[in-house]
């Protein structure tokens, strides 16, 4: 685990982060972690709590978006692999990093699950573009074993995922994209995809403040992420669609598969 960085990404949750940052300790005492933190009263005394760990933080602008608090992460860390993580996210018994590990000589980013009220959020796809729409379209779920490990290729995963360092010399997040910065980023990638159900992490999400809930429906960055890629419209696998409509994204619903494949 000494090859491995953990990055977290944090905006105005000490009380979530706090919780990962326990979790992990419990099960990796020995981690490197690196934050940044984009929060409107950075509170530095937050941190003193695990000032024996290897623990680094970056104090970044308020709001400054994901995207680039990402970028700063794995520009400013060295290890040959980078762990994403989000500040809602806990670890248990489950979150064997070891197994991603054990991937990495079938995919470049292996993606683990996300488990959120005892079920999985499933969000595993490859993406087609015809005219101006981006399609989200099935992976079929083909899974393999390797090194005793259940895997399958797929085109996207969540934002639990372990990658090699050779993943952001090629592609690193749109530092305009505040959020919406997800499908952008992996649309882009051109490395091999993998997930694997057999590492877990658990959605922790519970009580965010209505500024931080109004800050993460901005979906003006959406209408950013789809001029750069040369689309107006990104329809997902369930057939929710958002569209650019003039200045404004709109959102809507279609049915959830007409594409041929």
């Amino acid at each position: 685990m000494e090859k491995v960085d953990f990055l977290i990404t944090t905006m105005d949750r000490y009380n979530l982060l706090e919780e990962l940052l326990d979790s992990i300790f419990v099960y990796y005492p020995n981690a490197i972690i690196t934050i940044a933190d984009q929060s409107k009263d950075i509170n530095t005394e937050f941190y003193m709590k695990w000032k024996d760990r290897n623990l680094r933080v970056f104090p970044l602008p308020y709001d400054c978006g994901l995207s680039f608090a990402r970028n700063v992460l794995v520009k400013e860390t060295k290890q040959p692999y980078k762990l994403i993580l989000e500040d809602d996210f806990l670890f248990t018994h489950d979150t064997v990093i070891e197994k991603m590990l054990a991937l990495v000589d079938v995919g470049d980013i292996i993606g683990g699950a996300v488990i959120k009220d005892g079920r999985r959020l499933k969000f595993e796809h490859y993406f087609k573009k015809e005219f101006e729409t981006i399609y989200q379209i099935p992976d079929w779920d083909l899974y393999e074993f390797y090194n005793g490990i259940k895997f399958k290729k797929t085109g996207c995963v969540l934002n639990f995922f372990l990658a090699k360092e050779i993943v952001f010399e090629d592609t690193l997040w749109h530092n305009e994209l505040k959020l919406r910065e997800h499908q952008h980023f992996f649309y882009r990638v051109k490395n091999k995809i993998v997930f694997t159900p057999e590492v877990k992490i658990i959605d922790n999400k519970k009580n965010n403040s209505r500024n931080y809930q109004a800050l993460k429906g901005r979906d003006e960055f959406w209408k950013i992420a789809l001029e750069d890629l040369g689309a107006k419209k990104f329809k997902y696998q369930n057939g929710n669609c958002v569209e650019i409509e003039g200045d404004k994204i709109i959102r809507y619903r279609e049915n959830s598969l007409n594409i041929a494949i």
